[in-house]
Parts: C-alpha cells; sequence; structure tokens
C-alpha cells in the first residue's frame, strides 16, 4: 500500500561524518496517514527502518541541527520530539 507524502526532510549526508553521527544519511518523510516515516539511504536502495504513528493531524516536521533528535508537530498544537538514537 502507497501512501502520499505530505512533506520530507533528508539529513545532510557529509564525507568527514563518522560513527557517532546517528542521524547521517536517512529520510524522513511524513504521509496523509500521520506516519513519520524514517528510511536509512546509506545503502543502495532505502530502507524503511522506522514508523512513528501519532493519533492527531502532523503538519510538519524538523531535525535538530546534529540529526539525532526530530520534532513533529501537529494539530492542538502538540510537539513530539523523538530521538534518533534509539
Amino acid at each position: 500500500m502507497h501512501t502520499i507524502i505530505r512533506e520530507f526532510r533528508w539529513c545532510n549526508i557529509d564525507s568527514q561524518a563518522n560513527a557517532t553521527n546517528i542521524g547521517l544519511g536517512f529520510i524522513m518523510t511524513l504521509g496523509m496517514d500521520q506516519a513519520v516515516r524514517l528510511y536509512d539511504i546509506t545503502g543502495t536502495r532505502a530502507l524503511n527502518i522506522m514508523t512513528l504513528m501519532h493519533d492527531h493531524l502532523i503538519s510538519s516536521l524538523a531535525l535538530s541541527p546534529d540529526n539525532s533528535m526530530l520534532a513533529v508537530g501537529g494539530q492542538g498544537s502538540e510537539i513530539s520530539v523523538w530521538s534518533l538514537r534509539d
């Protein structure tokens, strides 16, 4: 089943990156089904490694400057913050 993507974020991919930059090489998508999906793009094809479901309308997502945290905001002024290290 395919989901329409409303928004996405692509982490900066740095050739100088090391193993401590957990978020590097990821794409986050926000679907019409209120799911945020994280894809590992370090290989030859995107691999869905995590799906974060939400009960309310989600309208935006943002990454922290070091790509270690993902903030998701939406209806009712709720903001969820997810660690990409876990």
